[in-house]
């Protein structure tokens, strides 16, 4: 594989996941960190996926969690969760796509970003690895 066409996937690296179960996230970040340092040496374009729950309870997937009111106990769009952790918080040109399902082709953009950027290899990190991170690599295969 060349860099040629290559771009840095990195799924749902929010502030949310340092507060979550995530065993092992403040590693996880310092690795991605590294990669993202080295890609942007290399001139590969990085892409970010935030998760998103919106406050008012609309579209929510199948049995997302909720408070006493209904709202999102993750990724709760009016908090500080949703955004991307610093350590590897994106750069000027970095692309963010936001979503509302574990994959991030799920009506969003991310497939009109890659194909904008003559995207052909991807590779992709982050968090949850069995859930948005599987079904956003299922569907980019």
């Amino acid at each position: 594989m060349t860099y040629e066409n290559t771009a840095l996937l990195l799924i749902d690296l929010q502030n949310e996941g340092g507060t979550s179960d995530v065993v092992g996230m403040d590693h996880i970040l310092q690795n991605t960190a590294t990669l993202i340092e080295r890609c942007r040496q290399l001139e590969i374009p990085i892409l970010y996926t935030r998760h998103i729950n919106r406050a008012d309870g609309i579209g929510l997937a199948n049995r997302e969690p909720v408070d006493a009111k209904g709202e999102p106990l993750y990724y709760h769009d009016r908090t500080a969760s949703i955004e991307i952790a610093d350590l590897v918080k994106p750069a000027l040109g970095d692309i963010i796509i936001d979503k509302y399902r574990y994959s991030g082709f799920y009506e969003s953009n991310l497939d009109l970003m890659l194909k904008g950027l003559g995207i052909r290899h991807l590779i992709v990190g982050g968090v949850l690895t069995d859930v948005c991170v599987l079904s956003t690599f299922m569907d980019a295969y």
